[in-house]
């Protein structure tokens, strides 16, 4: 049988996904080129943000009013609304965000009984960290490694502690190993995903204290992590990724969500605008041209004006590499839907929405220009014109000008030049 798959969200619902997909592949399933030509239709799921509601109850109507499919779907939004989703005989499968590694013996028993399955465990009760099958990831010249899943940290305007369940962590030990098995296969970028990976920790090892055992690790290889919270820990990871830059990329997301003190303590975010520049002050130190990108959220409901001009100034004084700029979205379950009753005016957030956007857009491009005839390492990949291009470890995208000795899948080096036309050297 053939089967289509869809991802809606983060890296880590990517990585749940490539995991699936490794699981279908070896089980004798085989990946459609389209919707059309699947038997099966998967949909792993997201539910930040009203918007991303949207998107799954629009791809959930398409899939439904398709005939002869068997309709599986997973994850957050089924945690969410599962109540709702349950009485919909026309999704055959549903899993919430647990048991996701079980996909191949759902759909056996559903092929066999015809009899839709409803599998549902509460968010409370997912405490224990479920290993997938280690993928192999046959298009993408980077590996996505879940190291972790979960979040206490409950800040105030954040579904996900409700849909993802409390913190957990993969056993240090396994996370060596896979990370040596990426290796042998090739990779050369590995990717840490997580929920909140600040707060990974497998007895004796935090984060750091696994970093550091990935930093001993043999081999021409780099490691990305995905997002990472602004506390104290920090300090010592960047002290780290100084120390070997050739190990660890010049990268780091480090969520902001907010430029203002007022609206930082309202989302109950743990550290003050003042931190998070200390931080940034003490990373840009210590690594040159160090790419920090963040998250941003637009129109919490106790932002007042003031509080928008603050974080205007102190986007501007930030100079981000890149902001993922969202607007705020009223979540049931939160602390912030149960304290403010009413949203700031739409008109009033797309306002402001657009001016932190123009302000991301200025940084981006400052960023970039203060790369130009800067030394980058680039790991090379080719589209489907045979235009060959790459992500520098600044997470900068840069097209190859110069194929000379270029193949994919090989760490070149570049000079970044101008409209991202770049020669290698």
């Amino acid at each position: 049988m053939k089967f289509w798959i869809k991802t809606l969200g983060c890296k880590t619902n990517s990585c749940e996904t490539a995991s699936v997909i490794n699981d279908l592949n070896t089980n004798g399933y085989q990946q459609a080129k389209n919707i059309n030509g699947a038997d099966i239709i998967i949909i792993n799921t997201c539910t930040v943000t009203k918007s991303t509601d949207a998107k799954v109850r629009n791809l959930i109507a398409r899939i439904t009013a398709m005939k002869d499919k068997i309709v599986l779907i997973m994850g957050c939004y089924c945690q969410n609304y599962f109540a709702h989703l349950k009485k919909n005989k026309n999704l055959h499968i549903i899993i919430g965000n647990k048991n996701k590694n079980k996909i191949i013996s759902f759909l056996q028993q559903y092929r066999k009984t015809k009899r839709n399955i409803r599998n549902y465990v509460t968010s409370n009760k997912l405490t224990k960290f479920e290993n997938q099958f280690l993928p192999k990831f046959d298009i993408n010249t980077r590996a996505f490694l879940k190291i972790q899943d979960g979040c206490n940290q409950k800040c105030s305007y954040c579904i996900i502690p409700y849909v993802r369940g409390k913190a957990r962590s993969k056993n240090y030990q396994i996370v060596l190993n896979e990370i040596k098995q990426f290796i042998n296969l090739g990779y050369k970028e590995i990717v840490l995903t997580g929920i909140n990976l600040t707060s990974y920790y497998s007895h004796p090892y935090n984060l750091y204290d696994l970093l550091l055992k990935i930093d001993k690790i043999p081999g021409k290889f780099r490691i990305r992590i995905s997002s990472l919270e602004p506390i104290p820990i920090m300090y010592k990871i960047i002290d780290l990724f100084a120390h070997n830059q050739k190990r660890w990329c010049k990268h780091l997301h480090l969520c902001l969500q907010s430029g203002s003190n007022n609206v930082l303590k309202a989302m109950k975010r743990p550290y003050t605008i003042e931190q998070y520049f200390a931080l940034v002050h003490y990373a840009r130190k210590k690594i040159k041209n160090i790419a920090i990108t963040t998250d941003y959220i637009v129109g919490f409901p106790s932002e007042t004006q003031q509080d928008f001009y603050q974080a205007i100034d102190n986007l501007k004084k930030l100079k981000f590499a890149n902001i993922n700029v969202f607007c705020y979205s009223r979540r049931k379950k939160t602390l912030a839907n149960r304290k403010f009753k009413k949203d700031l005016p739409q008109e009033i957030i797309k306002k402001r929405w657009k001016i932190i956007n123009q302000i991301k857009l200025n940084c981006a491009n400052a960023y970039q220009k203060k790369l130009i005839g800067q030394k980058m390492e680039v790991i090379v990949q080719k589209n489907k014109n045979n235009v060959y291009y790459g992500y520098s470890s600044e997470y900068v995208k840069v097209l190859i000008k110069e194929k000379k000795n270029c193949r994919r899948n090989k760490l070149v080096n570049i000079i970044y030049r101008k409209h991202n036309l770049n020669e290698q050297i």
